[in-house]
């Protein structure tokens, strides 16, 4: 049987331990009858839809569609992390060093 959006909403907050409409209201910065609504199987702005993916860490699949699991963006991102450490362990020592140098030298403009 295909959950809604609202049954899904729900099921995510108790899973992130977010019982309180209040803390999500304010953590997304809308009103605690928004997310009442929502989880009443309300509309949801593009906005909200991705604060609420983020702020629950769920996949927008199985929010908005119940296509997958809750969690399945994070396999994908553990496979594309993992597909990149394989490449960078088959690079030269010299290719290696030059990258982390570059890393390095990105990471201090960005402070």
């Amino acid at each position: 049987m295909q959950t809604t959006l609202g049954v899904r909403i729900c099921e995510a907050m108790e899973q992130r331990n977010l019982s309180k409409l209040y803390a999500v209201a304010v953590a997304l910065n809308v009103t605690e009858s928004a997310v009442s609504r929502w989880r009443k199987n309300g509309k949801l702005t593009v906005e909200n839809t991705i604060a609420l993916c983020e702020l629950l860490d769920v996949s927008s699949d199985w929010l908005l569609l119940g296509r997958g699991t809750m969690d399945m963006h994070r396999s994908v991102q553990t496979s594309r992390g993992q597909h990149v450490r394989k490449s960078l362990a088959s690079l030269p020592e010299a290719a290696i060093v030059h990258l982390e140098q570059f890393l390095g030298a990105i990471e201090s403009h960005r402070l």
